[in-house]
């Protein structure tokens, strides 16, 4: 079992330099991303293998996209691409309860909409 969570936690690292921004045209990308308080270790704690999915031995990417506030606060967390519904609400429940460090624009904190990956994968035994 913890090598299934220490997979995860890899994964979800991984899953962050591949996070994805959408942005309008009009507004400029924001010079740093946000990025979980405690880094993705402190995401992959949120995250709960659904255990119907621990059974049926499936595994997959979740992408969740969620809006980032200025002070930090994940809101409208939606699944973009799901596996299904029993991870796709575990991902959602991981991403909303994650505390983030909110993107900055120069020195000031900015509201923007990224898209998360969350992996699940088992372990080899």
């Amino acid at each position: 079992m913890k090598r299934t969570v220490y997979t995860l936690i890899a994964g979800l690292c991984l899953a962050l330099v591949l996070c994805t921004t959408a942005f309008s045209g009009d507004k400029p990308a924001p010079d740093t991303m946000p990025e979980p308080v405690g880094g993705m270790a402190e995401l992959g704690k949120n995250v709960i293998y659904p255990a119907s999915a621990l059974k049926d031995s499936l595994e997959g990417t979740v992408y969740v996209q969620v809006q980032i506030t200025m002070k930090g606060q994940a809101q409208d967390a939606k699944v973009i691409k799901g596996v299904r519904q029993d991870l796709d609400q575990a991902a959602v429940e991981a991403v909303a309860k994650t505390k983030w460090t909110p993107a900055r624009q120069g020195d000031r904190p900015v509201e923007v909409t990224v898209t998360v990956p969350v992996q699940f994968k088992m372990s080899e035994k």
